[in-house]
């Protein structure tokens, strides 16, 4: 007898693993310069200027053994020839997680990725902003929503919340207001799932519901600095990343949102 019920109980977002290797750029489809034209440095300076490209491989007949880096990165103004070594490495198939982290305590800014061969391919602090990386984060909010939702819907009824938005202004009054239209309307959804992440946050923290995920008012209340977070990665066209300062504060955020979700996970 065939068993096909595994199939309608897999979640694929339940641990989406994303790696350097799908976030970067093989050595097959980057932009290089050879041997050859190395020695024309004032050319390359030209052409990284032209294309914004802080670093630019060095491709030979033995492989991918140097490059040239900005020596200020997004100051094309000099360039700097350079030898790849230990530091400038990490494994293609290191996880999203552990690249930021690096990008944030190392502070750097790219990574020649090895494999098997010694550089396979290169990934910058650019390419966190490309989708698999916001997929990855916005899976992490939507449960992170999903999580607040449920935890205020444990102690709160519809006739509760609506009672607390009662002569409120801001995101609270616009779900309210959207709530009582979709009523209007014939749609019976419960009002929770009309609240924003930052009212969802608030309603929490106003009830005391943070204990029981084992938090303090005070550390709860950094949650709030998600919000900015969820609205770029909600929006395609938003850079998360456009500095190294910008990295660690992307790393700051992860750890904040895999650490309630942790606490959630084990309620």
């Amino acid at each position: 007898m065939q068993t096909y019920d595994h199939h309608f109980l897999e979640d694929p977002f339940r641990d989406l693993k994303v790696n350097a290797a799908m976030v970067g750029i093989s050595d097959q489809r980057w932009e290089h310069v050879t041997e050859a034209e190395a020695s024309n440095e004032v050319s390359i300076q030209s052409r990284m200027r032209e294309k914004q490209f802080d670093v630019m491989p060095i491709v030979s007949a033995a492989g991918t053994q140097e490059y040239f880096v900005t020596a200020v990165w997004n100051d094309y103004s000099t360039i700097v020839r350079k030898q790849i070594g230990d530091e400038d490495l990490i494994p293609y198939d290191t996880d999203l997680r552990e690249v930021i982290r690096r990008f944030a305590h190392d502070q750097r800014h790219f990574y020649f990725l090895s494999g098997p061969k010694p550089v396979v391919g290169l990934i910058s602090i650019v390419n966190l902003n490309c989708r698999q990386v916001k997929v990855f984060l916005f899976n992490l909010m939507a449960e992170l929503e999903l999580a607040l939702t449920t935890l205020i819907n444990r102690h709160l009824s519809d006739a509760d919340l609506l009672a607390m938005a009662e002569g409120r202004t801001g995101d609270f009054a616009q779900s309210r207001q959207s709530y009582k239209e979709a009523k209007h309307e014939g749609v019976d959804a419960p009002f929770v799932e009309y609240l924003t992440l930052p009212t969802l946050i608030n309603v929490i923290i106003s009830q005391g519901l943070y204990k029981e995920l084992g938090y303090s008012r005070t550390r709860f209340e950094k949650l709030g600095g998600l919000r900015k977070l969820r609205n770029d990665v909600a929006h395609p066209a938003r850079s998360l990343v456009i500095d190294q300062p910008s990295c660690v504060k992307l790393w700051e955020k992860l750890q904040l949102l895999e650490e309630v979700l942790a606490r959630w996970r084990e309620t």
